[in-house]
């Protein structure tokens, strides 16, 4: 079932807090702490079993579970492998383990297969409570954010790598074009030596010395008799 704790008067953070426990009176405790947070408020979500809790989880989607080491049908570490096979792990969801016995095996165990925080019963007050929650939803928030910044970093690659592709092809018709003006030049250019060739050959034909003296006297064109004639008399 689902309980709502805060006021709603007040412009409060809510959570989704799914407790999975097998004790009521524990599961009262842990709804009366979290009420106790001036700060924020809670929609609590209570399950007594592990395959309940999946079952919330599936139909709710909550952003904190506090689980009991110690499940009718499994234990803590069961529960955390069967949570990452049905793949409810989200970076805005985080699993803390509690416990009635001191175990720091279990602790490192629990924090290894993904819990979020470890917390022994017999030790928990509203303080370590609100503690506990407060470090979740900082941890939550530092997850979201690298989550953005990934996001973010991917979009950005995306759009420069598309920026890039373009630059690319401008780049490469650029090229094709310069390579184009390249050609037309160098055949521009034969075909002014071709033409050239062409008319020496044809001036070299003709009978008699054809030739043109333009206003600075330097001649152009004529037959290979006559430019050797007027080589000679500019040499005198």
């Amino acid at each position: 079932f689902l309980v709502k704790i805060g006021d709603k008067k007040m412009n409060l953070t809510t959570q989704t807090v799914l407790l999975v426990d097998d004790c009521l009176e524990d599961r009262i405790t842990y709804r009366r702490y979290l009420s106790y947070d001036r700060h924020h408020s809670y929609n609590i979500l209570e399950a007594e079993t592990g395959e309940e809790a999946f079952l919330l989880c599936k139909q709710h989607l909550p952003d904190v579970i506090l689980l009991d080491y110690l499940l009718p049908d499994m234990d803590g570490l069961e529960f955390l492998g069967k949570f990452k096979k049905n793949q409810f792990e989200r970076a805005d969801l985080s699993l803390v383990m509690l416990t009635g016995q001191r175990d720091e095996k279990i602790a490192v165990e629990a924090m290894k297969n993904g819990a979020a925080e470890y917390l022994v019963k017999k030790n928990l007050t509203p303080e370590s409570l609100r503690l506990v929650m407060e470090n979740v939803r900082e941890k939550q928030a530092a997850l979201n954010a690298r989550k953005q910044a990934e996001s973010a970093m991917q979009v950005y690659a995306a759009e420069l790598e598309i920026r890039v592709e373009e630059r690319t092809a401008e780049l490469v018709q650029a090229n094709l074009q310069l390579q184009q003006e390249i050609k037309e030049r160098q055949q521009a250019e034969a075909a002014v030596r071709e033409s050239e060739r062409r008319l020496s050959t044809l001036i070299d034909n003709l009978p008699g010395y054809v030739y043109r003296v333009p206003n600075d006297r330097n001649y152009l064109l004529c037959r290979k008799k006559a430019r050797a004639i007027i080589f000679d008399l500019a040499t005198r």
